[in-house]
């Protein structure tokens, strides 16, 4: 019984490296011109980001993931993964200043960080958000905060990717 359940252990590494393997090299594929600075809590710059975008039916807005192709540790917890925005109207070009009208969904703005559990996310009462779209180009600049008072504040020059 003991050889069946080291054997079981060893194929789940085995395909979870596989598919790791996998997964990054999909991230390095999508990885384009776009970089990141996070300073506060998080502190550096990331320029090998994978960009995915979709619509969001509920809200009409275009909804942004970002990954880094590897994860980077920028200080705090863990490594940093990647964030998620959503750009109002669509993804249209213009200027969008991100205020609390009563449907903002914070859920839909928050930073991934190996190991954390604090649920970093953007809300208009950490401090202001602004996405500027221009040529495909989205300039982001959010104020991320979690439980405690710690704050991120990130800026982003991303490419937004197919839609």
């Amino acid at each position: 019984m003991k050889d069946w359940a080291a054997q079981q252990a060893a194929d789940k590494a085995v395909r979870d490296q596989e598919r790791s393997a996998r997964d990054r090299a999909d991230r390095a594929t999508r990885a384009g011109t776009s970089t990141v600075t996070m300073s506060g809590f998080l502190n550096g710059t990331a320029d090998q980001l994978a960009v995915s975008c979709g619509h969001n039916e509920y809200s009409g807005g275009l909804g942004v993931t970002v990954e880094l192709v590897d994860p980077t540790y920028f200080g705090g917890p863990g490594a940093l993964r990647g964030f998620n925005f959503e750009i109002p109207g669509g993804g249209r070009d213009g200027t969008y200043q991100l205020v609390d009208d009563g449907n903002f969904e914070a859920l839909d703005y928050s930073i991934d960080i190996d190991g954390d559990q604090e649920g970093w996310c953007f809300h208009p009462t950490f401090g202001p958000g602004t996405i500027v779209v221009s040529d495909g180009m989205a300039d982001v600049s959010l104020v991320f905060g979690a439980s405690g008072s710690e704050r991120i504040f990130m800026h982003g020059r991303i490419q937004l990717g197919a839609r």
